[in-house]
């Protein structure tokens, strides 16, 4: 069929061109870019695995770039780091060289001491100038950061190689010391100890008491008669006691009860005490001297007041309240009106009246009267006051009326109050005002007394009955009609004190006291007069007549010097033992030929002689010899062997003879003993001699200690031989080789013994950690770290680490197993070095310079090396197993993904020719056939011609 206004195949031909047309494009695109997926469009699952696929390996690449930065700044930290191992090893070499003081001069270790000097400079200079990119490498600022939080002193030395430090930037360490490392030891039991000498001090007609010192006989004014005695049998017995004094003085003596008034009883059946208060100016027996009167009146503490009256165009000219002590005190005046009107007064200017709960001022009206001439014409009205605002004193009352006012309310002002009491004081006599308008309960009077200046400091109120009673505001039944007096306050009759040799008697100045009383109080007395006696314990009071001691100071009684004590003869001693082994006859000499202000000193000279030195002109404590001998005299002891007389050196009166300190045994070993002993350090070969005493063995070991790694010490008579070093490591190997018979080494070892010690167990955060004598070492994919324990610490230790290290972003993601942190610690010659010292302490001057002390240059120089080369041993490991590995990790990776992102996102070029070859053709071909397509419509012509 033929058909001109629907042309199909043309329509057909258009779609498949079109169609070829886009597939030409789209192979033309490929072909230009070299890429399969140019757009979403193409292959989206594609494009997303291809996106994904290129930002791990840009990620990737990053890792790649930030593990070689890394590496080049390991290197460079590691180069300077070589350079400090080379200065090191010359000082090393330098300090060897020093020690060799016998064949240099001294200008050559001198000049050996500049070289170190010039290498310690340097050290410090490689510290603070190795940077990468100006950041520093050795200097300490890429160390971790630490801070203690239980125990921290309890470490040293702490190492910290590597932390991660998480999200949170900080780590907490527990650590849990659960055994202590310990020494290795050797004990040789029952080395025979050397003896002590012995010596005597002997004081002979040393004062024992006869008779007991007194008073002369003390009387009164009242014609009491007595005596104050050194008790007998007491440390101030006999002649001791002519030494003393005794002052007695009516004084203030401790309160012991308060004065109160008797029960008051009122009319509705409640009641009451006043009472004085405890520590307050009537305590005690000054109390019996109050009074207290109680009576219902006017208690006014405000009054009613009005508010301001305008006058002559002034606001708020005047005011008018009640008086105080008027009828209207108080809360009387509240319900009051005021008036003022100008009309004929009673008198004056003008006159005040109150009717009727109103009051009205009258002011003259035939003149013109000021504010002032009222005030003083009702100045003398005993119930109202006119009160004048400041300045308005000759403003004028108008007389026509116009300033007349009424109707003003006396309490629109301050309105008037009542107390529910008050105290009025004069001395010690209370007069209580109840408040008269009302019946007052006893809690609110108690409250207004307790709140009264007057009463509130020195007395109190006890309430007998329920607080709701009342007081009667009438006053009748309840009114006093006399003051009530204050009884039963009483004073102790009698204090005591001691010092110095004289006793002081304080007797009560409150209350007369009989001297039965007052001696009754002195034996009960609990008051310590020496630190340990009471006046019981010292002295008597011995009463003949007994009457009272004068309060107001007539009987006082001031030095009154005891007197009569004798002494008896007895013997004292002292027995002094010098140190063990001390072998000679030595004197003891008492010296008192000068003043030495009472003070006792002890010394011995190279004969082993003893003088001990006292007082010329005054009695001396024999413990305090005792004391002298035993902190001035290393390694001597004294005792009080005898004590039959007082205890004390009289230097005036008592006989002295010393005893010649007697030789003391040798001690030391049984026989004649050749040994080895050998340690950590080396081993060494001992011949000793029969007798040898156990400090003279200990020193001779102690001689090599560090050639032996054993040091020697004494525990009683035990010789114990233990390693230098703690752990597993240290041994001690003790080998007799030869002994003569019955020796005291073969008695306790026989041929010989050997013990090791033990290394420190730990956890650290819950992990094992691993001891090498008192150094923990912890290794964690968290964690990294060493310290040293302090010796023989057993617990708990907790730190944070709060920062610091460098972090090294080594994968493609940002998260902690992806990073790296390590701590690069500071070298310069502050850090560097051990238990030792420090490596500036090496410096001119310093304790290890050359010139000083090189032993201990040495071990510090050793020090150091080692700390050193453990930080590059350290830096090369994290270079070698963990920088390198992961560069190479990495390229394989970005290599590997690179190959996956271009099998889904490059276009195959033979693939994408062949398609171009047949988009072509097709498209030439759709072309052709449109064009044919098109002119079919015409034929349609031919039919109409």
């Amino acid at each position: 069929m033929t058909r001109i206004n629907t042309n199909v195949p043309s329509l057909v031909a258009q779609n498949r061109l079109q169609s070829s047309n886009g597939d030409l494009q789209e192979a033309l695109t490929r072909l230009s870019t070299g890429l399969r997926i140019n757009s979403g469009s193409d292959d989206p699952a594609g494009l997303i695995a291809s996106e994904a696929l290129r930002s791990e390996i840009t990620s990737l690449n990053k890792a790649v770039s930030n593990t070689e930065r890394a590496n080049q700044i390991i290197a460079t930290a590691d180069s300077a780091l070589g350079q400090v191992s080379t200065l090191l090893n010359d000082v090393r070499g330098l300090v060897v060289e020093a020690a060799n003081s016998g064949a240099l001069s001294p200008d050559e270790i001198a000049a050996n001491q500049l070289q170190v000097d010039s290498s310690l400079e340097a050290i410090n200079r490689i510290s603070q100038t190795t940077t990468f990119q100006g950041r520093k490498l050795l200097d300490g600022s890429l160390d971790f950061l630490t801070s203690g939080t239980s125990n921290f002193n309890k470490i040293e030395n702490i190492q910290i190689d590597q932390a991660n430090l998480g999200n949170l930037g900080k780590i907490q360490v527990d650590v849990s010391v659960q055994e202590a490392a310990s020494q290795a030891s050797v004990k040789i039991d029952n080395v025979p100890a050397s003896g002590a000498g012995t010596g005597k001090i002997t004081l002979t007609n040393s004062t024992g008491a006869a008779d007991e010192a007194k008073t002369g006989t003390l009387e009164t004014a009242g014609g009491a008669d007595f005596t104050v005695d050194v008790l007998d049998g007491s440390s101030l017995d006999g002649i001791a006691g002519n030494d003393l004094t005794v002052d007695i003085k009516s004084g203030e003596t401790t309160a012991l009860t308060q004065a109160t008034t008797a029960v008051k009883s009122l009319s509705g059946g409640g009641s009451f005490t006043i009472s004085a208060k405890e520590g307050g100016a009537l305590d005690g027996g000054l109390g019996n001297a109050a009074t207290v009167l109680f009576a219902a009146g006017n208690t006014a503490t405000a009054q009613a007041e009005s508010a301001g009256f305008d006058v002559n165009g002034v606001t708020g000219a005047f005011t008018v309240s009640a008086k105080a002590g008027g009828a209207f005190d108080g809360t009387a005046g509240n319900a009051l009106t005021v008036e003022i009107v100008s009309g004929t007064p009673a008198s004056g200017a003008a006159s005040v009246a109150e009717s009727g709960g109103t009051v009205t001022i009258t002011v003259d009206d035939t003149v013109g009267v000021t504010l002032e001439d009222i005030q003083a014409a009702l100045a003398s009205d005993t119930d109202f006051e006119f009160n004048i605002a400041e300045g308005n004193e000759e403003v004028v009352f108008r007389s026509d009326g116009s300033d007349d006012t009424s109707g003003v309310a006396l309490n629109g002002g301050t309105a008037g109050a009542n107390a529910a009491a008050l105290v009025s004081r004069t001395g010690d006599a209370l007069t209580i005002t109840v408040n008269s308008l009302a019946d007052q309960t006893l809690t609110d009077i108690k409250a207004a007394l307790e709140a009264d200046d007057q009463f509130k400091d020195d007395f109190k109120i006890q309430l007998g009955s329920a607080g709701t009673d009342v007081f009667a505001s009438s006053g009748t039944g309840d009114d006093d009609a006399s003051a009530q007096a204050f009884t039963g306050g009483t004073n102790a009759a009698a204090e005591v004190a001691f010092a110095d040799g004289k006793l002081s008697i304080t007797v009560d100045n409150t209350t007369a006291q009989n001297l039965s009383a007052i001696q009754a109080a002195l034996d009960a007395s609990t008051t310590l007069l020496d630190g340990t006696d009471t006046f019981s314990d010292l002295f008597a009071v011995t009463v003949n007549a007994d009457n009272v001691f004068a309060v107001d100071g007539t009987d006082d009684i001031e030095d009154e010097a005891f007197s009569g004590g004798t002494g008896s003869t007895a013997t004292d001693e002292i027995t002094i033992t010098t140190p063990q082994g001390v072998e000679f006859n030595g004197t003891i000499t008492i010296d008192s030929s000068g003043d030495t202000g009472g003070a006792v000193t002890a010394s011995v000279d190279e004969n082993n002689n003893i003088t001990i030195t006292v007082d010329d002109d005054s009695d001396t404590d024999l413990a305090d010899i005792i004391a002298a001998i035993e902190n001035d005299l290393t390694g001597y002891s004294a005792e009080l062997t005898t004590n039959d007389g007082d205890g004390i050196l009289h230097i005036a009166d008592d006989s002295i003879a010393t005893t010649e300190i007697e030789d003391a045994d040798d001690g030391g070993i049984t026989a004649d003993v050749v040994f080895e002993l050998a340690g950590s350090t080396g081993s060494e070969v001992f011949n000793i001699s029969a007798g040898t005493t156990l400090d003279q063995l200990i020193s001779q070991i102690n001689l090599v200690s560090e050639a032996t790694g054993v040091t020697a010490v004494a525990n009683g008579t035990t010789l114990e031989l233990n390693s230098s070093e703690y752990g597993s490591k240290s041994f001690v190997d003790l080998k007799v080789i030869e002994e003569g018979e019955n020796g005291t080494f073969g008695a306790v070892v026989n041929e010989g013994a050997r013990a090791t010690g033990t290394d420190v167990k730990a956890k650290v955060n819950g992990v094992d950690a691993s001891g090498d004598g008192n150094k923990l070492t912890i290794n964690t994919g968290t964690l990294d770290l060493n310290m040293s324990v302090e010796a023989d610490y057993v617990g708990s230790i907790e730190f944070d680490i709060n920062g610091g290290g460098a972090l090294f972003q080594l994968g493609s993601q940002v998260v902690a197993n992806q990073q790296a942190r390590i701590g690069i610690g500071s070298v310069n010659t502050a850090q560097l070095g051990g238990v030792s010292g420090k490596l500036f302490e090496l410096g001119e001057g310093g304790r290890a310079a050359l010139g000083t002390d090189p032993t201990a240059a040495a071990a510090i120089v050793d020090e150091a090396i080692d700390q050193v080369t453990g930080l590059r041993g350290r830096l090369g490991a994290f270079q070698r197993t963990t920088i390198e590995s992961n560069l190479v990790s990495l390229n394989d990776t970005v290599a590997n993904l690179q190959e996956a992102e271009s099998s889904i996102r490059d276009a195959d070029f033979a693939a994408e020719s062949a398609r171009l070859t047949r988009a072509q053709i097709l498209v030439q071909s759709g072309t052709s056939v449109l064009s044919l397509a098109n002119q079919n419509p015409q034929n349609v012509l031919s039919l109409l011609g």
